[in-house]
């Protein structure tokens, strides 16, 4: 009865250790404004920097960069990469013009027009190569209408199980639009930030909050103060074990 009392007590605090394991955080943080041939983004500068400043005092190790076209993003991207070791919590957000084609939703750098869009998809499946025990968290803050090439092509959410788990918080629904801060309303109430990361930026400070229930509040959080109808999504894949930002031991806020 003993040896058995024991190996419970050694199973629980196995288990216990299993849950407190530490995370190295990184973040990859991208922001798109200056777009010569699309609509101005007045708020997304504001939301990297924010981003930055907040998940710096989080104890994340940033890497950020603002207005890049094609070429830049892989640069970053590849840099970002050789970064990643087994058991890192990683977060990448994007905030600019995005859309969606073919079950995948696309980033648009300044040089679309020459160099083409860069794919969510291909970036989860580049990321997950050869990188074991790590979790993923990616903030997209686009828009998500489809392209004029694939409006006869079905919408759909890709749940497939990959190699790595990870969580996606769209800004909005498939095909739907993401609003800028640039609205009456929006100035009025005197945010600086896009709809989807200001409820981002309010939530993640919660101590003890795991990413799930983030996501969750966040999203009503959209819909509670959008001037114009957002919904965003969110896509749990496989996010076995929670996350939270703001833990006791390093809070700051």
């Amino acid at each position: 009865m003993k040896i058995l009392q024991v190996l419970i007590i050694l199973y629980g605090l196995t288990l216990l250790y299993s849950t407190k394991t530490k995370r190295r955080r990184i973040a990859l943080l991208i922001g798109n404004s200056a777009y010569y041939d699309l609509g101005k983004l007045p708020s997304v500068i504001n939301d990297v920097r924010d981003m930055r400043s907040v998940l710096i005092k989080l104890k994340f190790k940033v890497l950020s960069a603002e207005n890049v076209d094609l070429a830049q993003l892989y640069a970053y991207e590849k840099e970002f990469y050789r970064e990643i070791k087994p058991n890192d919590a990683i977060l990448i957000y994007f905030a600019g013009h995005g859309y969606h084609c073919e079950n995948d939703t696309y980033f648009i750098p300044l040089d679309h027009k020459r160099a083409g869009s860069y794919s969510h998809q291909q970036l989860i499946r580049r990321l997950n190569k050869n990188k074991e025990n790590v979790i993923f968290i990616y903030i997209i803050d686009t828009c998500r209408q489809n392209s004029v090439q694939c409006q006869n092509i079905p919408m759909k959410t890709d749940k497939t199980c990959l190699e790595n788990p990870h969580i996606v918080i769209y800004a909005t629904q498939l095909g739907n639009t993401a609003y800028d801060y640039e609205t009456k309303r929006w100035q009025v109430v005197g945010y600086k930030n896009d709809q989807l990361t200001s409820g981002v930026l309010e939530h993640i400070k919660t101590p003890n909050m795991d990413i799930r229930k983030i996501a969750k509040m966040v999203k009503e959080y959209v819909k509670l103060y959008t001037t114009y109808p957002q919904q965003p999504e969110i896509q749990d894949n496989c996010l076995n074990e929670p996350f939270i930002f703001n833990s006791i031991e390093h809070e700051e806020f």
